[in-house]
């Protein structure tokens, strides 16, 4: 029992600790938690990482269908209750607009239509904000869904 107890203290020594649902596990630089588009001020990174993952954070339902100036985002591995309380590993994409107040998503279209659109213009902060809107749609069987789109040209500014 004694011998148990050393190793543990010893790897805990040696290794920064979390707590996860399956107990401790070693905390890693090797795989990142997050991925965004934010300055590289470390100060404003932690201040928005701060704002997406807070009580701050809006419902991505309350800007369908509008014309919404992106400016950052932020998208990160997280896990949910799904239909019968069953964890479901989802991806958490947040749209923040040009006032930096963000809107969160668990929708894979958001996160597939927003990962498009960074392989197009890239990781940069899109400044003047780039004007979109989330569309939403439904299948045959029900379901919705949502995306990303380029809001109406009407909307756009001269660069």
């Amino acid at each position: 029992m004694a011998s148990n107890i050393e190793e543990l203290s010893t790897e805990v020594e040696e290794h920064d600790i979390a707590i996860s649902e399956n107990g401790l596990r070693p905390v890693s630089e090797d795989k990142p938690v997050c991925e965004h588009n934010f300055p590289d001020n470390k100060d404003i990174q932690w201040e928005l990482m701060s704002l997406a993952t807070g009580s701050n954070c809006k419902k991505g339902r309350e800007i369908i269908n509008e014309v919404f100036g992106l400016k950052y985002w932020f998208m990160e591995n997280t896990t949910i209750n799904g239909q019968g309380g069953q964890a479901v590993a989802v991806t958490k994409t947040v749209l923040f607009n040009g006032s930096d107040q963000p809107y969160y998503f668990y929708s894979k279209g958001v996160e597939r239509s927003l990962r498009l659109l960074v392989s197009i213009f890239g990781k940069e902060v899109f400044d003047p904000p780039k004007p979109i809107m989330i569309a939403q749609s439904n299948d045959s069987a029900g379901r919705t869904h949502y995306s990303i789109i380029r809001a109406p040209k009407s909307y756009e500014t001269e660069e």
